[in-house]
């Protein structure tokens, strides 16, 4: 395991309490991310260097774009859809009925289901759940028992869901059946149990490799979920990474998030921005 060289830049310094869900919509060369508290979504036009961004008047844990190219939203107490020019919201289910539940890390499958998991705002363990919300407009629950739902990605062969309860301090897999999105077998596959950070957001390179924000360790990393390793971090100057993925043209832009949320000196750092590393490694 090496720190792996490469450049970054601050795409936008914020502060952001707590930035996360970056998604990047390669035909439009839009990347967005989220605001939990403020309840905003955000995006950056590569096209215009131009930021803007949409309140939704609630939390909003996650974005992503299903298949028909639709931003679609996790908000507090469910699924909406965003129409960022428009300014509207669509509400597609109300899900959560418990105040002190919200929403939290989502992302498509590569058949277009959202699924999103929820944790508690007050500390309850066990009380969150996983969802999918299937094309059709159904929702099942997929997961219950869980502290705080957070990264998602699947294998190039869609045959395997990766996925992490932060509070569980690992990645697990789940075989997974894109016609059905079936999960089953579930297994782990990175243990973080011996680290003082804790895992967030992930997403997975054409190697197979998860990349895994990793909170409160000012750092992303590589790890191969084959044998649990290690195989490189980046670091960054900011304490509260929350989640990445790839980006730009070549999709060999990593973006990343992090969070300002409970540090009384985050001005000295750049906690709280959102960074753009070019060439991550040469890994494609």
């Amino acid at each position: 395991m090496e720190n792996i060289c490469c450049e970054y830049e601050v795409l936008e310094a914020g502060p952001f309490e707590l930035a996360e869900s970056p998604v990047w919509d390669h035909e439009k060369k839009n990347l967005y991310w989220v605001n939990i508290p403020a309840g905003d979504i955000h995006r950056y036009s590569f096209l215009t260097n131009r930021h803007d961004f949409f309140n939704t008047g609630t939390m909003v844990g996650s974005v992503a774009l299903n298949n028909e190219g639709r931003l679609i939203a996790a908000v507090k107490t469910g699924f909406v859809f965003i129409d960022m020019d428009e300014r509207q919201i669509g509400v597609v289910r109300n899900i959560v009925s418990d105040p002190d539940l919200r929403f939290n890390d989502g992302k498509c499958d590569p058949a277009g289901r959202f699924w999103a998991g929820t944790m508690s705002m007050s500390g309850r363990s066990a009380s969150g759940a996983l969802y999918c919300l299937h094309t059709d407009g159904t929702v099942e629950k997929k997961l219950s028992g869980i502290g705080c739902s957070n990264g998602l990605a699947w294998s190039r062969d869609n045959r395997i869901m990766y996925y992490i309860d932060t509070l569980k301090k690992c990645v697990t897999a789940f075989d997974y059946d894109i016609k059905t999105a079936a999960i089953g077998n579930e297994k782990v596959v990175v243990d973080f149990t011996n680290d003082s950070f804790l895992p967030d957001g992930m997403t997975i390179d054409r190697d197979g490799m998860l990349w895994i924000a990793l909170w409160g360790g000012a750092q992303v990393a590589r790890y191969d979920p084959g044998n649990g390793a290690c195989l490189g971090r980046i670091k960054l100057p900011a304490t509260q990474i929350t989640s990445c993925t790839f980006g730009g043209d070549n999709l060999d832009q990593l973006f990343v998030t992090s969070a300002a949320s409970g540090l009384e000196h985050y001005t000295d750092n750049k906690d709280g921005a959102v960074f753009k590393i070019n060439h991550p490694g040469c890994f494609f």
